[in-house]
């Protein structure tokens, strides 16, 4: 096991662990996801099943660590079980609960090879961090890697970003999730679903004003800070809870400061009960990863030169009666990552003397997976709207 990464379920190996992981996570989760407000994720059509999977496992993730800290020992099990079943009746006794917002958007039909390229890099990405990790945590990091790949989907396809572009970007995001090793071990990489998280939730609140997207954003807050990450999640959480509050119109910010900060609230409240608040943890890199990481950021420069570039060209649309700004999740998002990446220099990069040549990882960034996965996300989604409706002459 790579120490220091908290696991759902304590005391259990092997085949427990993964019935644990595949069914008794998911549903829990599930189980809690139908108290939220209604909105998405949460369908059982087959198009939208992915994303409530991911939502209900990053959900049953955070139930599970949160009564690790606060109920160890022998009365982990009564909390852990006992009050989802108790949720379960009352929701049962209490439908129907399957609320949706009214007048659907209809949404973007993709292409049998976009289709399959997504399906392809979810299951992929999964694999390979499974195979850099090993056995021991191998199972819980693959089901995270997956579930934070369709949560980053559900984040594009609620922006309505084109399927061939959505695929690009899950690729990097792909990238970003499998091909980044940290000298912390499996922690970037577990972290990414909390980061995946708040991008769904993000976009679904500012572009939908949908309650339950604001809820999940919260509770992927709440992972950052379970899992532990160190200064890199801190300050991803604080960056998205400003941006999301000066993002939100006016009249709902106190309800957007509520959720997010109750998320990090609560989940500090739980470490400091269990008396294991988050370490210091230092992003540090391989040559090798070091250059991926240059390349994403590459990547993103390259995709926010082309925006700007083709938005100078167009023909402004006469579509926009509201006047609403564009793209204004995506400014959310990516103002939240670049503030989270000065803020992780801040707190930790300046102050590390370690050059750690001796241990194969010499470059130190404050730039994490999650960090980047926020930014990929921000420029796609811009980028995606101006080609939509660029008309060159």
């Amino acid at each position: 096991m790579d120490a220091g990464i908290p696991l759902p379920i304590p005391h259990a190996a092997g085949a427990a662990v993964a019935l644990f992981l595949l069914a008794v996570v998911p549903l829990v989760g599930r189980i809690f996801l139908a108290w939220l407000p209604p909105g998405r994720p949460g369908g059982h059509a087959p198009r939208e099943l992915p994303a409530t999977w991911a939502a209900s496992f990053l959900v049953g993730l955070v139930w599970f660590l949160a009564v690790g800290e606060v109920a160890p020992g022998e009365a982990w099990a009564a909390a852990a079980f006992g009050i989802p079943t108790l949720a379960l009746a009352a929701r049962i006794l209490t439908s129907p609960a399957g609320l949706v917002p009214r007048h659907e958007p209809v949404p973007l039909r993709a292409a049998g090879a976009a289709r399959a390229t997504i399906g392809v890099l979810v299951l992929a990405t999964g694999a390979w961090t499974a195979r850099r990790f090993g056995s021991d945590t191998g199972l819980l990091l693959a089901l995270s890697a997956c579930a934070a790949v369709v949560l980053a989907h559900e984040a594009l396809a609620l922006a309505r970003v084109q399927p061939w572009l959505r695929a690009a970007t899950l690729a990097a995001v792909a990238a970003a999730i499998a091909l980044l090793p940290h000298r912390a071990g499996a922690h970037e990489a577990y972290a990414t679903i909390g980061a995946c998280g708040i991008a769904a939730g993000i976009a679904g609140w500012i572009r939908r004003g949908d309650q339950r997207a604001l809820a999940i954003a919260s509770f992927g807050s709440a992972f950052l800070v379970l899992c532990r990450s160190g200064d890199s999640a801190f300050a991803i959480v604080l960056a998205v809870g400003v941006a999301a509050v000066i993002g939100t119109a006016k009249p709902s910010r106190l309800q957007a400061l509520a959720w997010l900060a109750g998320g990090l609230v609560a989940s500090v409240a739980v470490l400091h009960i269990g008396g294991r608040m988050s370490a210091r943890t230092y992003i540090s890199r391989t040559p090798a990863a070091a250059t991926v990481e240059l390349a994403l950021a590459l990547l993103v420069v390259f995709a926010a030169a082309a925006t700007y570039r083709l938005r100078i060209r167009r023909t402004t649309p006469a579509w926009n009666p509201s006047g609403a700004p564009e793209s204004r999740e995506a400014s959310v998002l990516g103002y939240a990552a670049l503030a989270a990446i000065a803020l992780t220099h801040a707190l930790s990069c300046r102050g590390f003397d370690d050059p750690l040549e001796d241990s194969g990882y010499p470059i130190n960034s404050p730039v994490s997976a999650s960090g980047l996965v926020l930014l990929v996300i921000a420029v796609a989604i811009p980028l995606a709207r101006t080609l939509d409706r660029t008309r060159t002459a």
